[in-house]
């Protein structure tokens, strides 16, 4: 292949990924606020603006540890019309990764503490109207 031919195979290459980035991209804010249980915790998702959310324990282990909240800057990618993966990194140092599947109701959590132990959980999804 000729050097323009190369350079617009690689265009409409870049132009197709681009679109799919986009089809593919997650606002937020159209997801619907939701509870879930894992490893001792009560805990309610929103989902905000601009690939935002917010958690907040509503039942911890700890007394001191109830309503504990945060506001995440989350990487969300529409797998499917009812499967969205989201990645962010906490504070603390934490990475997480989440699967939300609302056609099976369901939550795959992933967490990764700042010292490298990984715990896993899976849990029901209960929409919070």
């Amino acid at each position: 292949m000729t050097n323009a031919k190369n350079t617009r195979l690689y265009s409409l290459c870049c132009s197709l990924g681009l679109i799919f980035i986009l089809m593919n991209s997650a606002h937020a804010k159209t997801l619907p606020t939701v509870k879930y249980s894992v490893a001792g915790y009560e805990i309610k998702m929103e989902f905000l603006e601009d690939s935002q959310l917010k958690w907040t324990y509503l039942k911890a282990p700890t007394s001191a540890e109830v309503g504990m909240s945060a506001i995440e800057s989350a990487d969300i990618t529409k797998l499917r019309s009812d499967l969205y993966i989201m990645a962010w990194s906490e504070a603390s140092g934490a990475k997480v990764v989440d699967v939300f599947d609302f056609k099976k109701n369901k939550i795959y959590a992933n967490f990764v503490t700042r010292t490298g132990e990984r715990f896993k959980s899976e849990a029901h999804l209960n929409l919070v109207k």
